[in-house]
C-alpha cells in the first residue's frame, strides 16, 4: 500500500467515527510507514485537542473524537518491516501472551455439547505438547491455536451430527482426521501410537468416503491409473479437509502426486453431481502460478499517472467467483510456490474473515461455493502465520514411488499383448531398480535428476523408439521382437536414465551394466553404440560419419564437423522433440550445447517454426510471454498459435539464468511462467486479466550446471523435461573436429607445414586442458575462466596465415604461439605469482611434445622480449587488396604505421583529436584489439582503469580496421527507452545500411541492468527480442530485400529477419571497457 491509500483510509475512519484495525501493519513498506506515521500523528494531535476539522493530507476533513486506530502484527517475519520510533510513540503497545490452550480447549468442548471437556481438553494438549517435543520439525507442520481450534470445531460438528456417539471417541477421530494428513510417514506411526497411548481402549474404523469411493474408482479408471491405496487415501483426506476448511495445502516433492489427487477429486464430484447424488456440486477450478506474474498483476494496482485502479488477475477471479450465481464448487488452485510475498496478503482470505482486502479498499468476500487449493513443493519460505491458517495433505514421493505409474504405462502400451507386457515387465524388474540404486550410490550429476523423472524420461523415449521401422514388430517373430526390444530398452535406459551422469559415471555405468548383461560389443562404451535395425544389433556411432571437408567461402563459426558426439545427441534430440516432448540439455560452457540444438532447429520440417530465447540474470516473465505471443496470432477467442498455422518450437538458452526474486523468494519467475504453460496449456493476459491458451508449440531449453549466476532451477519444472547432459568431447574427438577444419587450408602451403593440421590441434587442445587445470578462478582472478571456445579462437586465428607469409614449421609455430598468447596469456594480471611465466613455461612443455621438441628460446631466438612473444598484424602492408596477417619483423616501422594512423585519424573532421604517445604497450594493445575487431563475430572486453587508454585505443584500432565507433550519449534523463532508441539506430546502421561498426560501452553507462541483458543478448544471438513493434518491421523487411535477394537468401518475412540479424553479428563488434573489481 502506499500512503495515499493509508491516508483515505484514515480520513473516512476519522469523519465517521469508526475504528479501524490494520492487521500485519508492518507488511508496508518502511518509507510508506515513515509518511503514514505523520498522518497518524496529526489524527492524534487533533483528537487531543478536541478538534472539530483539521488539516490532513492537504484537505480540511471533520473529526469524530469516535474515531480509534488498532494496528496488529507480528514481528520479525520475512517481508515486515520494524515500525519507526515515532510512530511507536503515538500507539499504546500492548503485548500478547501465550494463550493457556487448556482453558481454551475446554470452554470450546464445553461450547460444543461436551460433558467430560475437562478431562478431553487434558488429553487434546498432552497430544500437542507431545507432537511437538517428539515428532519431526517440518516446514508445513503447526500445532498453534488455529489448529486446535479446528480440531474442536470439528470435533462439535461430529458431536451435533451423532449425539449418542462416544465422547473420547468423537475427539480422537477429530485429532486423527485433522493432524494425520499433513504428517510424513515417520511422523505418521509414531502419531499413531501417541494416539493410541492416550486413548487406550479405543480402535477407530477407517473413515467411509461411500459413492465417492467407486467415482474416484472410475475416475482413475478412466485417466488410465492404478487405484493405489495411498493415493485414493489422500484423496479421501482432501475430501475430508474440504469439507472442514475452506484453505488447503498440498505440499510433495515434485511427481508425488498432488496434481492427480486434487483434479482426480473434481472430476469424481463433477461426474457425482451429474448422477444428481446429494451433496455433490459440479467443480470449476480457475488455476494461477502467483510467482508467474507480478504482485500487482496479481492484486491489481494504481495507474501512478492517471491513480486509476485496474483489477489483478487474482482479484478478477475472485470477483467473478463471488458475483456468480451458478450453483458449483469453484477452486481458485494456486499451483506454485508460496513464499511471504505475496501470501501474506491473503491471510484475511484464508482465516475465518474469508474476505479479501485490496489496497483500493474493496472488500470481496469469500462465497460458501469458493475455496482455496495451494499445490506447492514445500514451505520453506513461508511464515508461521500462513502455515497455521491452512489445512495440509503431505504426499509422501516414496509412499507411490514410479511402480504405479509403469503398470499404467505397460497396461497403455502393451495392453492387449500379454506377452510382450510380461517380456517388458521382466526387462524393467532386470534393470531399472539396480541401476537408478547404483547410480544414486556411485555416481555425480551435475543437475541432478529424480528417480520419477528419470523414468518418465525413459518411457517417452522408449515409446517414441517402438516402431516397425525399428525393428519392432511383435506380431513377426517374438523371440526375435525380445532380442530387439531388449536393445532398444538399453538404449532408451542409457539415455533416459542414466543420460544425466558425468564422464565419471558414464564410466562406472559402463562398467555396471556389462556386468548386468553383456549386450554390448566389448569396445568404448555403452554411450558408443546405437541399434541398427537392418543389422539388429548394437553398432558404434563412428561407423556412420563420412569425410567432411569446409565449403569454399565458410566462415568459420558455420563449420559444423561431424562426429559421433554429435551424430548421436542429434538423433537423441530429433526422437525426443517428434514424440512431442520438452528437452532440457545440460553442460558446461562450450561443449557445443547450443550449436547442436540450432542443429536440430535448421533442419524441422517445413510444417514448423522456430523461436529462440535468451535468457539472463534480468529476463522477466512479461517480456518472456511477450516474446512468445508476438509469433503467435489468434486461433479463436482464447486460443493463440504460431503463424501461419505452423508448429512452433521455442528454444530457451542460458535457461537457468533467471535471478531469483530475493532471498525470502528464492524462485525464477520466467520459469515458474513456462511450468504453467506447460501443465496447463497456456497462462494469463496480463492486461485483460484472462486465461489463454497457446497451441502447438513445445520447448528445448539448453543451460549450464549451476554455479556463479545460474542458479539450480526448481525440481517441479525440471521435472517437465527429458534431461541429456552433453560431456565435454574427448581429445579425440576434439582433435578430429580441428584436425577437419585445419586440413584443406593447410594443404595449399609447403611441404613442410602440410602435415601439422594434427600437430597444431592436439598442441592446443594440450595446452588447453594444461590452463584449465592451473589456472583456476579466484576472486581476484574472476575472469579466469576458460572454455571450449578458447580453443576454436586458437584455430580460427592459425586460419588467418597466408602462404605467402607462412612458408616454414617454424613461422607457423610463432603464429600459433602468437594467438595461443591473445586468447590465454592476454586475461592473465601481472602481479606476484607471474601467471604468464607459468603459462610460457605450459606452452614450451607443449611444444616439446607435439612439435618434434622444438623449444621456446629456439622459436622466439630474434625477439626483444620473450614474454610478449612475437607481434602479428594486418594492417602493416596497404599495397595489397587483401591485408595479409603477417609477423612484424621491424618493430619501428609498427611505430611509424601507428602514428601516421594516429595523424589520419586526428585529421578526421568528425572525430574528436587524440593527443596520445605510443609507448610499446600501447602499440601492442592497439595490435590486439585490431586483431579482435577484424575477426568475424569478433567483439572484446578490455579491462583496466579509468585513464589507461582503453577507449582512446579502441576508437584508433578501429579507425585503422576501417570501422566506425559507435557510442552512446549519457544524459541525466537517459532510461532504458532512450537506450532501446540508441539500440535501433546501431541496429540500421549494421543490419540495414551494412556499415560495420564498432560499439563502444564502458561501465559508467550502464545506468540500468537491463542494458547489460541487451548487451548480452546481442553478443549471443546477435538480436534484442522484443525491440521491434510489429508496425516497424516492414521498414527493415524492405531495407535488407534487395541485399537478401542479391544474396539468394529468399524473401518471407521469417528469411528477412533472419538476414537482418545476420548482418548486424556480421558488422557490429562489441567493445566493452570495464574497470576491475576495487580490491579492500
Amino acid at each position: 500500500m502506499d500512503f495515499k491509500s493509508v491516508g483515505r483510509i484514515f480520513s473516512g475512519l476519522c469523519q465517521a467515527g469508526a475504528w479501524g484495525c490494520f492487521d500485519e501493519f508492518n507488511r508496508i513498506k518502511i518509507e510508506v510507514i515513515s509518511v503514514v506515521a505523520m498522518q497518524v500523528l496529526s489524527i492524534v494531535d487533533a483528537l487531543s485537542r478536541d478538534a472539530e476539522t483539521f488539516d490532513f493530507m492537504g484537505s480540511t476533513i471533520r473529526c469524530d473524537g469516535n474515531c480509534g486506530l488498532f494496528i496488529t502484527m507480528n514481528p520479525g517475519y520475512a517481508g515486515r518491516t520494524e515500525l519507526p520510533d515515532n510512530l511507536k510513540a503515538l500507539m499504546r503497545p500492548v503485548a500478547m501472551m501465550v494463550p493457556d490452550l487448556a482453558m481454551i480447549a475446554e470452554v470450546m468442548l464445553s461450547a460444543e455439547g461436551f460433558t467430560d471437556a475437562r478431562n478431553l481438553s487434558k488429553k487434546t494438549i498432552t497430544l500437542y505438547s507431545l507432537m511437538q517435543q517428539q515428532l519431526s520439525k517440518q516446514d508445513h507442520y503447526d500445532y498453534g491455536l488455529r489448529n486446535l481450534k479446528a480440531v474442536l470445531n470439528m470435533a462439535g460438528s461430529i458431536k451435533r451430527a451423532d449425539p449418542s456417539t462416544n465422547e473420547e471417541a468423537i475427539l480422537m477421530r477429530a485429532l486423527r482426521d485433522m493432524n494425520l494428513p499433513k504428517f510424513i510417514k515417520d511422523d505418521e506411526r509414531l502419531f499413531r501410537l501417541l494416539l493410541g497411548d492416550l486413548f487406550p481402549s479405543l480402535e477407530l474404523p477407517v473413515t467411509e468416503i461411500g459413492n465417492l469411493n467407486a467415482a474416484l474408482e472410475s475416475e482413475l479408471k478412466s485417466a488410465g491409473l492404478q487405484m493405489h491405496p495411498f493415493l485414493v487415501f489422500k484423496i479421501g483426506q482432501l475430501y475430508d479437509s474440504k469439507l472442514t476448511r475452506h484453505c488447503n495445502m498440498l505440499v510433495g516433492a515434485t511427481l508425488s502426486g498432488k496434481s492427480t489427487a486434487w483434479k482426480t477429486l473434481a472430476k469424481a464430484k463433477t461426474a457425482l453431481a451429474k448422477e444428481n447424488v446429494t451433496g455433490y456440486l459440479p467443480v470449476t477450478s480457475f488455476v494461477i502460478n502467483p510467482k508467474a506474474i507480478t504482485l500487482t498483476e496479481l492484486y491489481g494496482a494504481y495507474d501512478l499517472t492517471t491513480f486509476e485502479w485496474a483489477d489483478g488477475i487474482l482479484s478478477t477471479i475472485f470477483k467473478s467467483c463471488a458475483e456468480s450465481d451458478k450453483n458449483d464448487e469453484k477452486w481458485v488452485m494456486f499451483d506454485g510456490p508460496v513464499d511471504a510475498m505475496w501470501i501474506e496478503s491473503m491471510n484475511s482470505v484464508m482465516d475465518d474473515n474469508k474476505i479479501l482486502t485490496l489496497i483500493n479498499g474493496d472488500r470481496i468476500p469469500l462465497t460458501s461455493s469458493m475455496s482455496l487449493l495451494f499445490e506447492v513443493e514445500d514451505l520453506r519460505v513461508a511464515s508461521p502465520a500462513t502455515v497455521s491458517r491452512a489445512g495440509m495433505i503431505f504426499l509422501d514421493q516414496s509412499e507411490m514411488g514410479f511402480k504405479p505409474f509403469l503398470e499404467s504405462w505397460l497396461e497403455r502400451l502393451f495392453g492387449t499383448q500379454p506377452e510382450v507386457q510380461k517380456l517388458h515387465q521382466n526387462l524393467l524388474g532386470k534393470y531399472v531398480s539396480k541401476i537408478l540404486e547404483y547410480k544414486a550410490s556411485s555416481c555425480v550429476e551435475p543437475v541432478p535428476i529424480s528417480d520419477f523423472n528419470a523414468i518418465l524420461s525413459f518411457t517417452q523415449l522408449y515409446e517414441a523408439l517402438h516402431t516397425k521401422e525399428n525393428g519392432l514388430d511383435a506380431s513377426a517373430d517374438i523371440q526375435a521382437y525380445g532380442q530387439m526390444a531388449e536393445r532398444w530398452f538399453l538404449f532408451a535406459l542409457t539415455w533416459s536414465i542414466t543420460a544425466a551422469v558425468d564422464e565419471t559415471g558414464r564410466k562406472k555405468l559402463d562398467i555396471y551394466l556389462r556386468d548386468l548383461e553383456a549386450q554390448f560389443p566389448p569396445s568404448r562404451t555403452i554411450y558408443d553404440y546405437f541399434c541398427d535395425p537392418q543389422k539388429k544389433d548394437f553398432e558404434q556411432w563412428e561407423s556412420g560419419l563420412t569425410t567432411w571437408r569446409p565449403r569454399k567461402g565458410d566462415s568459420f563459426f558455420k563449420m559444423i564437423v561431424p562426429t559421433s558426439d554429435s551424430l548421436r545427441n542429434s538423433f537423441i534430440f530429433r526422437t525426443i522433440v517428434s514424440s512431442k516432448h520438452n528437452l532440457l540439455v545440460v553442460g558446461n560452457t562450450g561443449v557445443g550445447k547450443t550449436v547442436q540444438v540450432m542443429g536440430l532447429m535448421t533442419n524441422l520440417p517445413a510444417k514448423n517454426s522456430k523461436l529462440v530465447i535468451n535468457f539472463s540474470a534480468t529476463t522477466k516473465s512479461s517480456a518472456l510471454q511477450d516474446i512468445v505471443e508476438s509469433v503467435m496470432e489468434k486461433r479463436s477467442k482464447d486460443k493463440l498459435g504460431p503463424l501461419g498455422g505452423k508448429e512452433l518450437l521455442i528454444f530457451v538458452d542460458d535457461f537457468n539464468m533467471p535471478q531469483k526474486t530475493s532471498a525470502e523468494s528464492p524462485f525464477q519467475p520466467p520459469l515458474e511462467l513456462l511450468r504453467l504453460w506447460m501443465d496447463y496449456g497456456g497462462w494469463y493476459d496480463r492486461s485483460k486479466c484472462a486465461w489463454k491458451y497457446i497451441l502447438d508449440s513445445q520447448l528445448v531449453a539448453a543451460m549450464a550446471p549451476p554455479s556463479g549466476g545460474r542458479a539450480v532451477i526448481c525440481n517441479r519444472t525440471q521435472a517437465r523435461f527429458h534431461l541429456v547432459n552433453i560431456t565435454t568431447p574427448e581429445d579425440s574427438q576434439l582433435t578430429r573436429i580441428f584436425e577437419s577444419i585445419m586440413m584443406p587450408k593447410l594443404q595449399e602451403f609447403d611441404n613442410e607445414i602440410k602435415p601439422m593440421s594434427r600437430s597444431l590441434a592436439r598442441a592446443t587442445i594440450g595446452l588447453y586442458r594444461n590452463v584449465t587445470e592451473r589456472f583456476l578462478p579466484t576472486p581476484d582472478k574472476s575472469h579466469y575462466l576458460f572454455n571450449l571456445r578458447d580453443v576454436a579462437k586458437v584455430i580460427q586465428g592459425t586460419l588467418q596465415a597466408e602462404r605467402q607469409y607462412f612458408d616454414t614449421s617454424k613461422s607457423m609455430i610463432r603464429l600459433w604461439t602468437h594467438e595461443c598468447m591473445r586468447v590465454f596469456a592476454d586475461r592473465f594480471l601481472k602481479d606476484s605469482a607471474d601467471d604468464i611465466g607459468k603459462f610460457i613455461e605450459a606452452m614450451s612443455q607443449v611444444m616439446r611434445d607435439h612439435f618434434e621438441g622444438a623449444e621456446w628460446a629456439e622459436v622466439m631466438e630474434d625477439i626483444d622480449d620473450e614474454r610478449y612473444g612475437p607481434i602479428f598484424c594486418s594492417f602493416m602492408s596497404e599495397t595489397t587488396e587483401i591485408l595479409p596477417y603477417e609477423e612484424v619483423a621491424d618493430y619501428s616501422q609498427l611505430k611509424q604505421c601507428c602514428e601516421d594512423k594516429l595523424e589520419d585519424y586526428n585529421l578526421e573532421p568528425k572525430l574528436i583529436n587524440m593527443n596520445l604517445v605510443l609507448f610499446k604497450d600501447a602499440i601492442r594493445h592497439i595490435c590486439r584489439i585490431h586483431r579482435i575487431l577484424m575477426m568475424p563475430r569478433g567483439n572484446a572486453m578490455l579491462v583496466g582503469v579509468g585513464g589507461s587508454g582503453r577507449q582512446s585505443l579502441a576508437r584508433l584500432a578501429s579507425h585503422i580496421a576501417g570501422i566506425g565507433v559507435f557510442v552512446i550519449e549519457i544524459t541525466k534523463q537517459y532510461r532504458l527507452i532512450e537506450w532501446r532508441d540508441d539500440m535501433k539506430r546501431l541496429f540500421e546502421i549494421t543490419g540495414v545500411s551494412n556499415t560495420p561498426t564498432a560499439f563502444l560501452f564502458n561501465d559508467t553507462q550502464l545506468k540500468e541492468q537491463a542494458f547489460l541483458e541487451d548487451i548480452n543478448n546481442i553478443l549471443s544471438s546477435g538480436e534484442i527480442p522484443s525491440l521491434y513493434g510489429k508496425d516497424e518491421l516492414p521498414a527493415i523487411y524492405d531495407g535488407v530485400r534487395k541485399r537478401a535477394a542479391d544474396a539468394e537468401s529468399g524473401g518471407t518475412a521469417e528469411e528477412l529477419w533472419a538476414f537482418f540479424v545476420d548482418s548486424i553479428r556480421s558488422n557490429l563488434h562489441v567493445i566493452l571497457a570495464m574497470s576491475p573489481p576495487l580490491r579492500p
